[in-house]
Order: C-alpha cells, then structure tokens, then sequence
C-alpha cells in the first residue's frame, strides 16, 4: 500500500507541475467542458441522493480532494448551498502557482465541515455524510447518517473498527447496472492476487 501512496503523491506533484504558470480562465473553461461533458458519469446513486435532499429542502455541501475549480463547476450543475475543496492558488495575473490548500485529508475536511456547520447551523446529528476513501472517515464520523459509497478497503476496515461507525454506517456499492445496499458486516474476500 506504501508504494500506491508513492505513486500518487509522485503523479499528484507532476500535476500541480504542468499546471504551473496556466491561466486560471483557460483552466476553469477546460472544467466547463469536462463538466457539461461528463456530469451524468457521476454514480446514479450520487445524483438520486442529491435530488432527494433537494426535494427536502436540505442544504447541501460537496467537500472534496478534487480540485477547487472543478468541485466548483460540479458545485453550480448541481446547485448545491456551497463546498470546500483544494485549493490551488494563483498570482496576480490569474495564473496557477503550482500552489496548492489540500482538502484530500480526513483532518482538512473535518475543519471543512466544522467552518460549514458554524455559517450554516446544520444539526450534524440529522446529517447525512458521504465518501469513499479514508480521508472521508472524519466527515462520516461526525454525522447521524454516514453512508460510505463504494468505498476503498481501507475505508470499510476503518467502519468495521469503530463501534458507533459501524453500528449507524451504511454501505452503497454501485455495480455495472445494479446498486446494492450492504452493513458494515459485509464479508469481505480478499483473494490472492497472482500475476498471470
């Protein structure tokens, strides 16, 4: 696992490279097109929970590891009350630094959603959370109604161990044309990986 984690902080830094000294008005017009481009690819469990919590009136955040021009065109399709996402700062003439404020980290999103409910209100118990990776377990933690969808391994090892996770967590996987809804107590099968 050590070496995935090497693997992607090396992509990660190469990225923020080649968008060093890019225009943020060319970056953002690229994530309009991807955008209107791709906005149905988002899991349909995804987009059926945000109807549903529009059709409650719910106030809805996204709070993301993606980039902040991105979470933020996501953010106007789907016309959600606000989001937190990593930010990548520019200069004074709109062009990207190679800086960046994670947000891809279990602690940056708690402080994420400990900013939102202080603006907002929210009642973190009548809350719903969702995520699927590690860096999201401080986010499902923290609300009534966690639900993990598809989560990594990790993620769903980390429910199993907590008491009071696994007792109010649901889990979502959303397979080929099928959507299934599990308990924490999921067997999980690890078979052997071989190389063939």
């Amino acid at each position: 696992m050590e070496t995935l984690t090497i693997t992607w902080m090396n992509s990660w830094k190469f990225y923020v490279k080649e968008l060093k000294g890019i225009n943020k008005t060319y970056i953002e017009f690229i994530a309009s097109q991807v955008i209107n481009i791709n906005w149905d690819k988002v899991y349909r469990y995804t987009r059926a929970r945000i109807r549903w919590h529009k059709d409650q009136n719910h106030l809805i955040f996204f709070i993301s590891g993606a980039p902040d021009f991105l979470v933020e065109k996501m953010a106007e399709k789907y016309q959600v009350t606000d989001f937190k996402a990593t930010k990548y700062i520019v200069d004074e003439n709109n062009n990207f630094t190679g800086e960046v404020v994670s947000m891809w980290d279990s602690e940056n999103k708690k402080k994420a959603i400990t900013e939102l409910v202080n603006q907002y209100k929210v009642d973190l118990e009548r809350s719903f959370s969702y995520g699927d990776t590690n860096g999201d377990l401080s986010m499902l933690k923290i609300v009534g109604n966690p639900v993990a969808v598809n989560p990594i391994r990790k993620l769903l090892l980390a429910i199993k161990q907590d008491e009071e996770l696994f007792r109010k967590a649901t889990i979502i996987v959303e397979r080929k044309d099928l959507i299934y809804e599990l308990s924490p107590s999921v067997k999980l099968i690890q078979p052997e990986l071989t190389v063939i």
